[in-house]
């Protein structure tokens, strides 16, 4: 931490300085009244002591240690708990600094230590230091103290009195167990412990080569990962009935804002459950009822920044669960089980061809539906609210593609969803999930889906080919019918009108079927030897 600094902008230098520097001037200043007590404690003799220069020089000493030296000391004590020691911000934590400092000289002190990105930064011997203690947390973590319970006895009742007698000086907090801390300094109490430690910012967790099976029992095997935070607000989904004000016309609206301030219906989607949709219809109906609804107004947008919300963090820390081994779960491991259980649902409740099977739109791939069918049921597993939207006219309700004014609109106050789910119990909010490839464990599940895949394509192959074959059959029957029509003409046409002797005859007609075989799309349809049986009938008549 320190190695990029030169030595005189260290604290400890600084703190060094001011100990050392002070201890020299009161040497030399009562150079004579130091030397008059070590020769007092070098003779050991009652005659020394009684002299009026030793008598004098510890009347002087003595003066100046509990007067003037505890002044200097009040003041080092405060110029160093300002300037040098912990990151403080106002006039009380610099008190409350001196006296910690101060039980640290006696060895009295407790942990001391620093919290970076929900990590502890410590040694545990300095972590099981009993003891006044310091916790230094950054601006993305918080930490979570619990105090325990002291043996009964005497010691245990000094100590109280001297607890409530320093919280009364505003040395030391009142007692708060369990007690949730932000940024910034926080001073443990002696019997105070560090329960847990808390990171604010997004969090990530996958869980590795998970098995499950489908619905016609193959087992596959993927990697479930999932996105999560206690440190940022609920979503807000807007809701609108569609059609009958009934729990299960309730649906997730998403608006579009134009640029005449118009609110264009981008979509309606059935996204939330039976008991989602009860809670928002029950409270939103009371508030219809009571004539309670407010004018349009869009929800808030999410900080990006860490939001400490001590509720929700004790929530998190302390309603831990149990995993199969009946070991207790971190809160920050939990997501991604909750999520491996809402995909082994999902998977049991579908075949393996329907996640690849060929859809009648090929912009639509079935694996996708699958992944946000997911995404959508841990959203709502996590804390989340809701605003009701509603058209001014109760006849009218809102229906997709349309536009509407603003002013035509009106609004439930947001309220967060409240009924009891896993991951919103301990203030969740979960961001993302999903699932890796689908990779079953089976080689020849995938040589089936290979040839299955391959089948309506072969089929559809096959298919055309046919209609091809008998397309060019087809064609070939027709021009060899054509051929024959054109031939039998061209033979009425010599046969006609000609009065020749059977010879010249026979010999035009010859002519004739040489001239029909000589033509090109003729001679497609004829035998390869036509020509050769040609010139040998002409050498026989010849």
């Amino acid at each position: 931490m320190y190695g990029s600094k030169p030595f005189y902008k260290k604290s400890p230098f600084w703190v060094g300085v001011s100990i050392v520097v002070p201890l020299l001037l009161f040497l030399i200043s009562f150079r004579q009244e130091v030397g008059a007590i070590i020769r007092l404690l070098y003779f050991h003799s009652w005659e020394v002591f009684f002299e009026p220069d030793t008598m004098e020089a510890m009347v002087v000493l003595l003066y100046n240690l509990i007067f003037c030296f505890g002044l200097v000391f009040l003041f080092w004590l405060i110029l160093i708990s300002a300037q040098a020691i912990l990151p403080i911000i106002n006039v009380d934590e610099v008190f409350r600094t001196a006296f910690h400092l101060v039980v640290y000289l006696l060895g009295w002190h407790g942990a001391a230590v620093f919290i970076k990105d929900g990590k502890i930064i410590g040694t545990p011997e300095e972590l099981r230091r009993s003891g006044p203690g310091v916790v230094v947390v950054d601006f993305n973590s918080a930490v979570v103290l619990e105090e325990q319970v002291p043996s009964p006895g005497l010691n245990t009742a000094f100590l109280n009195i001297f607890m409530d007698f320093f919280s009364w000086l505003g040395l030391s907090d009142r007692y708060q167990s369990p007690r949730i801390c932000n940024k910034g300094i926080t001073f443990i109490r002696p019997l105070e412990r560090i329960r847990a430690v808390v990171d604010l910012r997004n969090q990530f967790r996958m869980q590795s080569n998970n098995r499950a099976y489908t619905r016609d029992g193959i087992e596959i095997i993927t990697n479930v990962f999932c996105g999560f935070t206690i440190g940022q607000d609920a979503d807000v989904l807007q809701v609108t009935y569609a059609g009958e004000k009934v729990a299960d016309n309730l649906r997730v609206v998403t608006f579009e804002h134009l640029e005449d301030g118009r609110l264009k219906v981008k979509e309606l989607s059935d996204e939330l459950d039976l008991q989602d949709r009860e809670e928002i219809h029950r409270n939103t109906w009371l508030q219809i009822r009571r004539n309670q609804m407010l004018d349009y107004f869009d929800p808030p947008k999410i900080e990006p920044f860490p939001k400490f919300d001590p509720d929700r963090i004790f929530a998190a820390v302390s309603s831990q669960a149990r995993d199969d081994k009946k070991e207790l779960v971190p809160w920050d491991e939990l997501p991604a089980l909750v999520a491996v259980d809402v995909y082994r649902k999902i998977l049991s409740e579908n075949n393996y061809d329907d996640f690849y099977r060929q859809p009648s739109d090929p912009q639509v791939f079935p694996l996708n539906e699958i992944k946000k069918k997911m995404r959508i049921r841990m959203r709502n597993n996590g804390i989340l609210s809701y605003q009701l939207v509603l058209h001014r006219s109760p006849r009218v309700s809102l229906e997709e593609g349309a536009d509407y004014s603003q002013d035509a609109l009106w609004v439930s106050q947001i309220e967060p969803f409240i009924t009891s789910k896993p991951l919103r119990e301990r203030g969740i909010k979960v961001l993302f999930s999903g699932f890796t490839d689908l990779t079953p464990v089976s080689e020849d599940v995938l040589k089936k889906r290979l040839e299955s895949w391959r089948a309506p394509w072969v089929q559809e192959a096959r298919i055309q080919q046919s209609q091809r074959d008998v397309q060019a059959l087809l064609t070939r029957s027709h021009a060899y019918a054509q051929a024959q029509q054109e031939l039998v003409n061209k033979l009425e046409q010599v046969l006609q009108g000609n009065q020749l002797m059977e010879e010249a005859l026979a010999t035009r007609v010859l002519q004739a079927l040489e001239a029909a075989s000589l033509d090109s799309r003729t001679r497609q349809l004829l035998p390869a030897n036509t020509l050769e049986v040609m010139r040998s009938l002409r050498d026989w008549i010849g």
